[in-house]
């Protein structure tokens, strides 16, 4: 039994007359040298891969190769001067400008930017035009009528090496 398209696109409204908040929230789950992937869900339902450049130690940046720290941010459209056509853009981001969702595949297709997919692999997402196409429409249709969308990224837990001290527990 499919569930009907219009409940796919709606953000969740809360109080009647309010406008409606579309929630994005970005897990981070795989951190390697190049990339980080992560998972990425609306209103609690998976619905494609993320990659963003390399995390960093906090308050270390490296220009265009570092993602941007976790957070919660608003979400607008607008149009991008750089790739020529109307993507989704992250406001107030500490220390970044510009941070885009867009279509890519590796972190040589973004500086910051979150890129989609509906694969992934080690550094890497694939079929990421199709996946960024079906995000985008469910991002305007919950702008569209005044709603809002807000993004919040989540770092999971790296894997750092083995700091415990012996015979204490880890």
């Amino acid at each position: 039994m499919s569930e009907p398209s219009s409940s796919r696109v709606r953000a969740r409204s809360t109080n009647a007359g309010k406008p409606a908040v579309l929630r994005v929230e970005i897990r981070r789950e795989i951190y390697t040298g190049r990339s980080t992937i992560g998972r990425l869900f609306v209103n609690g339902e998976f619905e494609c891969y993320t990659l963003e450049d390399c995390a960093r130690a906090p308050g270390t940046k490296v220009p265009g190769a570092t993602c941007i720290p976790a957070g919660s941010y608003s979400l607008t459209i607008n149009y991008s001067s750089r790739f020529k056509k109307m993507l989704p853009q992250l406001l107030a981001v500490p220390g970044f400008e510009g941070i885009r969702i867009h279509a890519g595949n590796t972190d040589a297709d973004t500086e910051g930017c979150i890129l989609v997919g509906q694969t992934q692999a080690e550094n890497y997402v694939g079929k990421s035009r199709t996946a960024f196409g079906k995000l985008l429409t469910r991002l305007q249709a919950a702008t569209r009528g005044g709603g809002e969308v807000r993004v919040r990224v989540m770092d999971g837990e790296r894997a750092v090496p083995n700091l415990s001290i012996p015979g204490e527990p880890v």
